[in-house]
């Protein structure tokens, strides 16, 4: 049968029609599928033991609270049996205090937990080219170091990135004034962790301070701090009414949330010198006391160092 040509030709429009009307379908859809990019706000490159991977937005949370930075980097919500969350504890001058790291591996009940060195954490973790904006709360810094399994030491993970964060949410400061300590000088820094305070049955009253380089300084008195009026006062070299003792770590590294003093794991120094109050506050139902130190610190007879107004924040009662 031969078609005629007229009839020919009508087919082929037709079949050229039907080709542009499914693309001009195809091409509606592509446009109705488009979506515009993320605007990125916050941005972190996450190493841990050679793996890679990064992270944007909401993978990025924390705040602000008083003098602390708290980041927080997470995977979590994309697997809850697999990934692992990343915590870091900085002060406002970059000072770092702790990582954490959290890691699930898929295994019922297998949470394996990681973390810096508790006494002196910046000797297995670095913070650099850090940079905070206390006017917008931004925030950047580079990290890079090693962590440790809490359960068993000897099992570490390397981690290493970059944190960028615009408008760090920030808290009104939450817990009154902070109980702290800070110092630095040539010779010596002491950036405090925490403290604890011990009241005694007596009436005497101890005050631990923690660094983040591995020293600690106990300030012993026979009294409550808070009862003393405002003004200078001597350090009695080990001996009441008032002693400081500062201690250097020593011992094997320990990553646990909960660390014990072993003595013989720290050096002790004496000290003699002076201490001064400056100020008395009343706030969140109890008294915290301002002040400084001016300190000697002495090893076999000799002083080492000289530490002159060394600050301090701490409870008064």
């Amino acid at each position: 049968m031969i078609i005629p040509f007229c009839k020919f030709e009508f087919m082929k429009n037709l079949y050229i029609l039907l080709i542009l009307s499914l693309a001009g379908v195809i091409s509606c859809d592509d446009q109705n599928d488009f979506e515009p990019p993320v605007e990125i706000t916050n941005s972190a490159n996450v190493t841990v033991d050679g793996f890679e991977r990064s992270f944007i937005n909401n993978e990025i949370t924390g705040n602000t609270n008083c003098n602390m930075i708290y980041v927080t980097v997470s995977n979590f919500h994309e697997d809850e049996y697999a990934g692992y969350e990343l915590d870091f504890d900085i002060s406002k001058q970059g000072d770092l205090i702790r990582v954490e790291y959290l890691e699930r591996t898929g295994e019922s009940g297998r949470i394996p937990f990681y973390l810096t060195h508790a006494f002196d954490p910046i000797s297995t973790m670095n913070i650099s080219d850090f940079m905070y904006d206390e006017s917008s709360n931004d925030l950047s810094f580079n990290f890079s170091g090693t962590i440790f399994n809490e359960t068993d030491n000897s099992i570490q993970r390397e981690i290493n990135g970059t944190i960028d964060v615009e408008n760090h949410k920030e808290f009104e400061c939450s817990i009154g004034l902070l109980t702290r300590m800070a110092y630095e000088s040539n010779e010596f820094t002491f950036k405090d962790t925490y403290i604890r305070t011990s009241t005694y049955p007596n009436g005497s009253q101890r005050h631990i301070f923690y660094s983040n380089n591995g020293y600690r300084l106990e300030f012993n008195l026979n009294q409550q701090l808070g009862n003393l009026e405002l003004g200078t006062y001597p350090i009695v070299e080990n001996n009441l009414p008032a002693f400081i003792n500062l201690f250097k770590y020593t011992g094997p590294l320990i990553a646990t949330q909960s660390p014990t003093i072993v003595n013989s794991d720290w050096n002790e120094y004496q000290t003699s010198g002076t201490f001064t109050t400056t100020d008395k506050i009343e706030i969140d139902g109890g008294l915290k006391v301002k002040g400084y130190f001016d300190l000697d610190v002495i090893e076999n007879n000799e002083v080492i160092f000289k530490i002159d107004r060394m600050e301090f924040i701490t409870f008064g009662n």
